[in-house]
């Protein structure tokens, strides 16, 4: 992302191809990966910015370095008062609610750019709210049943 081009933005079918991957066989390369509407929105206000090929220029020859970046979002948190959180962090967070919304596993690995499910499951946290819900519907289910059964 701190070098991406403007050929990586697809905006016909709201994606962006990651350039120069991690891992030689990322399907996130060739694929690409889906920005919402809102995040396209900004790209485009992004890129109508921008002069160069660049998308986030910071000077005319060099690009955004990872310092600056973690140096932004950590004087942005330190403003809002919000402790403890990184960059890393989101991801944890867009796998939990993509969980709490209840995709698929599978989908939740394809969207975060995983290849196993397993690597996919680090990320989803099920929130207590959940656990709590998931544990009184079994006893509201369990309570029907010993219903029927008085029934009889």
């Amino acid at each position: 992302m701190l070098r991406m081009r403007k050929s990586q933005l697809d905006f016909s079918r709201n994606l962006v191809c990651v350039r120069e991957p991690k891992w030689p066989r990322d399907p996130r390369a060739i694929r690409g990966v889906q920005m919402s509407r809102r995040v396209a929105d900004v790209m485009r206000e992004c890129v109508s910015m921008s002069d160069g090929e660049l998308v986030f220029p910071l000077y005319p020859d060099r690009n955004l370095s990872k310092s600056c970046i973690i140096r932004g979002f950590n004087s942005a948190c330190d403003r809002a008062r919000v402790r403890g959180v990184t960059i890393h962090k989101l991801r944890h967070t867009f796998g939990t609610r993509l969980g709490a919304l209840v995709y698929s596993t599978q989908e939740i690995a394809d969207l975060m750019g995983h290849s196993d499910i397993k690597m996919a499951r680090i990320y989803v946290h099920a929130p207590r709210d959940r656990q709590r819900s998931a544990v009184e519907a079994v006893w509201m289910k369990r309570a029907q049943v010993i219903e029927l059964g008085k029934a009889r």
